[in-house]
């Protein structure tokens, strides 16, 4: 459980280093602190503020809390008791397995210290067989474990996660309660899920989800669907679109290992090109958010897709939205299709994915 919780703090600062560069470039954010291009505390986006403190900086998401040091060489991947303790308290209901051991614990306002006294054996016992080595006052996960061991340990966690969630949220009470009886059970379930997903097997999903899931075919339609949507396969040529409206979390397998890329907005497509992949955003046009980003395999972001602007064509408002897409790999443009949400007139945009910028638009015929 401890492992499902670091990975998904360390997705949250990831987010967090990614707003800041979105807001300042490449400028270290506590350089840019020091230096007065940032001030000590303000905006990152909407509704997402930042406060800096001694070597490190609270990010203020609206539903919880992100606290994070950075390490002795400015890296952002480092972690400890008091500040993992801190973010189970924030998110305590979307783990169980810590909610129930402090069920009966009184003083909210000594939550994260009762967290902490339970962390500490959780922590000793990763750093003694080698997870996690510590480095002045921060623990990381440890150089010596290959790459590939420490994302599909990391990322096979937030899989799991990703496919609960998706159930707790679309099944009903009873069904969920029936699903997650039975710790053993609940495991070999989720398993043949992932293993059913990797291996592109529609049908046997569907058949497995009919047999522990009371509910219509057409819900169990749905269900499966959702839960394909999570995985990408890099061998897919063809643009895949998200069905799930909610999803923000795509996997994708590459030299063996497990992969994820988690965006700041719902997706609603994804596209490979070449040695990158082309995520879509469900979202309008906005001058704070790109309509999509293109991402190496490894999941580093290498450019921001951005919207055409007012100056571009005639058909374009707030609320035009993506529609499709295609790409010409010969000349190796992208061009996507939108619609404008008012008079639902279709118009292209066409960019340039070898120099990573805008080139034109028109009307659709």
């Amino acid at each position: 459980m401890l492992m499902t919780v670091i990975a998904d703090y360390l997705t949250d600062v990831k987010k967090c280093m990614e707003l800041f560069k979105k807001k300042i470039g490449d400028k270290h954010p506590i350089k840019a602190w020091r230096d007065k291009t940032l001030s000590k505390s303000g905006q990152l986006s909407k509704n997402i503020n930042y406060d800096f403190h001694g070597v490190g900086c609270c990010v203020e998401f609206p539903n919880y809390c992100v606290d994070f040091d950075f390490g002795k060489d400015g890296q952002s991947n480092g972690f400890d008791e008091w500040r993992i303790a801190s973010y189970i308290d924030e998110k305590i209901f979307y783990y169980p397995y810590y909610k129930k051991k402090v069920y009966n614990y009184i003083d909210d306002n000594l939550l994260t210290y009762k967290i902490i006294d339970i962390l500490e054996k959780e922590f000793q016992k990763y750093l003694d067989d080698g997870t996690f080595y510590k480095r002045d006052r921060l623990f990381y996960l440890s150089e010596n474990i290959k790459k590939s061991d420490i994302l599909e340990r990391v990322e096979e966690f937030t899989l799991k996660k990703e496919i609960k969630k998706l159930l707790q949220h679309n099944l009903s009470e009873l069904n969920f309660e029936r699903i997650i009886n039975n710790d053993n059970e609940y495991s070999i379930f989720i398993e043949k899920i992932i293993n059913y997903i990797f291996h592109n097997e529609y049908d046997k999903l569907k058949e497995l989800l009919s047999q522990n899931i009371i509910d219509n075919q057409k819900n169990i339609e749905k269900y499966t669907k959702y839960l394909f949507d999570l995985f990408f396969s890099i061998q897919n040529d063809n643009i895949k679109y998200i069905e799930n409206r909610e999803q923000k979390s795509i996997f994708w397998i590459y030299d063996s290992v497990l992969h994820q890329y988690n965006s700041l907005y719902n997706i609603r497509a994804i596209q490979k090109y070449k040695e990158n992949l082309i995520i879509f955003f469900n979202i309008k046009k906005s001058d704070n958010a790109s309509l999509g980003v293109v991402i190496d395999l490894e999941g580093k972001e290498l450019f921001s897709i951005p919207f055409p602007v007012k100056e571009d064509s005639e058909c374009i408002n707030d609320d035009i939205i993506f529609y499709g897409s295609s790409i010409d790999l010969e000349k190796s443009t992208l061009e996507i299709v939108f619609t404008n949400g008012i008079c639902w007139l279709e118009f292209w945009c066409r960019y340039d994915l070898e120099n990573m910028k805008y080139i034109g638009s028109g009307l659709r015929k």
